[in-house]
């Protein structure tokens, strides 16, 4: 990317959206350029997307995967290039001499280009066709560019530029990829690199430090300051978007907005329960908000109410440009929330309109750019705002109402926006067994059913811990220690299978990567000693590529080296069940719907089981045993969605419906089922 002061106006070579015209020129027309009109701008329409490739191979099979071409004037750093890899996997790679060989258009290998358009015949046919804007200007002296090209021509070929504007520009591009290569990770006769972009401006050039500084590119008189050739508000606010150090982007879509479809279901529902009309109505409502009221200086009430006031009653500056986007503000998201509470309490509406003041400047101005998780950020946002909505209600006018609704509407679409679209459903099933022991107090099974809209698509089951793990057979194994005493969590992974399956644990640095980019911690948590720092991330995924995948875990929680219970599972045609203790636990793995249909249960040997079905749709129900023993009937509530009862080993058939001679199963106080 290069901008040029004052003279020249800002390129950015590829998030560039340039919509070239057709146009009519007069016949016999010389010099100045007549037009009948200005046309409308041809913009294309692409119904698919082509494959990103976004590994770039230098060495495949033992085999040279890609080649160097390098003028003269670069030689030396093209053979120090080839030198690198060559030491690294003991094959070498091909450097040509763009001065004497030709290379087609479109591309029919993996490429090395060094140089710019003036100087490298192949930058320069890439230039024509807008790949990039390497040329004796951009990006200036000493100043360079390593960058990988996807796939540009459609037959999986990428390139990696390696440019600069001159010789000084090209070295320290050639010291930069050289770096990236020795950083990839080898794998037996292979080399790869992943996306590249690190571009360094001349001296000469500087990037304005305001949006409103950057004027649009323009190339005819007749066009003005229309945006007509691409650039505007929008293709601006693209090239100068903002990225945290460390970060970098895999692609970049754009699509037109059609919003979603909503589920019928969804359309026809109608809730249980309905707010009331009257506020408050959240923690509070306005027969609880009397008595929350007289209990504020009654007991250890009254040394926190005092805190709130002390703390309400002091003016909270924010100074903020309106026309500009501001952070996340955790100080001032807690200031109007006390403010709030406080007029709640009080009806003083100076401070109430201080609360509000603060939260409408705050919340249309907020944004939460390209941090690596923020969703927490946000949602904190939705739920002040919410507080201060409901809280200081009488005291909103009607267009400050608007603002906080569509504030609100618009925060939560950016946390629906974290959902790829490469996920076609997720559901996660989750149970926490009370086991009543005091070696092991408690157990939790966990299932993750995961389908992607590509089979490609690999999956990763991951957990996070700050002391490093320990892998004992199937089991992986979480401590923790405090004040002389430890606890441990026993992680078991019954599917996959250890056959089935691929373990890696990440630590320390190495834990804040993803796919090989590494990130730093942003701002000031990045200079705090926190664990998580140095803290250890579990990978495990199938080893087998598939469109859907199950992941059904097992925790146990345990102290000191207390060893785990045994654990056993096994399907059902409609379930997994697992056996731990003196529990049978059946868990739906289907991926959408409930279980609506018959199955056999077969519980274990050893003594009574309690036994929980989960997953089941709503409706009537009946359990009866091979033997006849027992038989009864019950009916599985909506939102609920469970069976429990107790059994002995045996067969036990499950069916929807109801059995006519069957009895009425009951629970009593204790959970513990009884017939009448």
């Amino acid at each position: 990317m290069s901008v040029l002061n004052k003279k020249y106006n800002i390129f950015f070579c590829y998030l560039l959206l340039a919509f070239l015209p057709a146009y009519n020129l007069n016949a016999g027309t010389l010099g100045m350029m007549k037009f009948d009109s200005i046309p409308d701008p041809n913009t294309p329409v692409y119904e698919n997307l082509k494959e990103l490739y976004l590994n770039t191979k230098l060495i495949d099979g033992y085999k040279p995967a890609i080649t160097i071409v390098t003028p003269n004037l670069y030689f030396v750093e093209g053979l120090a290039i080839a030198k690198t890899v060559e030491m690294i996997t003991g094959v070498s790679i091909p450097v040509l001499n763009s001065d004497s060989v030709e290379i087609n258009i479109p591309i029919d290998r993996n490429l090395i280009l060094l140089g710019n358009r003036s100087t490298n015949n192949v930058i320069g046919a890439l230039f024509d066709r807008a790949y990039t804007f390497l040329d004796l200007k951009y990006p200036g002296s000493g100043g360079y560019v390593v960058r990988s090209l996807h796939n540009p021509f459609g037959n999986g070929k990428n390139v990696l530029f390696t440019g600069g504007s001159d010789l000084n520009g090209v070295k320290l591009a050639t010291a930069s990829l050289i770096k990236f290569i020795e950083a990839s990770k080898v794998k037996p006769g292979s080399l790869s690199v992943n996306y590249l972009a690190e571009i360094k401006l001349g001296a000469e050039y500087s990037l304005p430090p305001d949006l409103k500084d950057i004027g649009i590119w323009e190339a005819s008189e007749r066009y003005k300051s229309s945006g007509y050739f691409g650039w505007n508000k929008i293709s601006k606010n693209m090239a100068l978007f903002y990225m945290p150090r460390g970060v970098r982007l895999e692609y970049i879509q754009l699509s037109t907005y059609e919003p979603p479809q909503v589920p019928q279901l969804v359309k026809n529902y109608q809730p249980k329960f309905l707010p009331p009309l009257n506020r408050p109505r959240l923690w509070v409502n306005q027969q609880t908000l009397p008595e929350v009221r007289a209990r504020l200086e009654i007991g250890e009430n009254l040394k926190e109410w005092w805190k709130v006031k002390k703390s309400a009653l002091i003016p909270f500056v924010f100074e903020f440009n309106p026309d500009a986007e501001i952070s996340f503000d955790a100080k001032l998201e807690k200031a109007a929330e006390t403010k709030a509470f406080y007029y709640l309490m009080t009806e003083d509406e100076v401070i109430g309109r201080e609360a509000i003041n603060l939260m409408v400047d705050y919340i249309s101005h907020v944004e939460f750019g390209n941090l690596l998780d923020i969703t927490r950020e946000i949602g904190r946002a939705i739920y002040t705002a919410s507080l201060v909505y409901d809280w200081c209600y009488d005291l909103l006018s009607p267009e400050e109402r608007k603002i906080f609704y569509d504030n609100l509407m618009r925060l939560s679409e950016d946390l629906v926006g974290a959902y790829s679209s490469k996920i076609k459903s997720y559901t996660r099933e989750f149970c926490f067994l009370n086991l009543d022991q005091d070696s092991i107090p408690a157990a939790i099974i966990m299932s993750d059913n995961i389908t992607t809209s590509n089979p490609k698509f690999k999956k990763f089951w991951q957990i996070n811990t700050h002391k490093k793990p320990r892998i004992d057979n199937n089991s992986i194994i979480l401590r923790n220690d405090r004040r002389g005493l430890a606890g441990k969590t026993h992680v078991d992974m019954l599917i996959p299978s250890i056959a089935d399956r691929e373990i890696e644990i990440l630590s320390g640095t190495d834990a804040h990567t993803s796919f090989e980019f590494k990130y730093e911690l942003p701002g000031r948590l990045g200079k705090r000693d926190l664990p998580e720092k140095n803290g250890h991330r579990i990978m495990v995924s199938p080893k087998v590529a598939n469109s859907q995948d199950r992941y059904l875990t097992v925790f146990q929680l345990s102290a000191g080296d207390t060893k785990p219970l045994p654990i056993k599972n096994f399907e059902t045609e409609v379930s997994n069940v697992v056996v731990i203790a003196n529990r049978v636990v059946s868990l739906n793995n289907k991926v959408e719907n409930l279980i609506n249909e018959e199955f056999i249960l077969n519980v274990p040997e050893g003594g009574e089981f309690q036994i929980l079905l989960s997953g089941m749709e709503a409706g009537d129900w009946n359990v009866k045993s091979k033997d006849d023993e027992m038989m009864f009937k019950t009916t599985v509530q909506d939102g609920k969605n469970t069976i429990f009862f107790l059994a002995s080993s045996g067969e036990y058939e499950i069916t929807p419906g109801l059995l006519a001679d069957a009895k009425t199963l009951l629970t009593d106080e204790g959970h513990k089922p009884k017939r009448r």
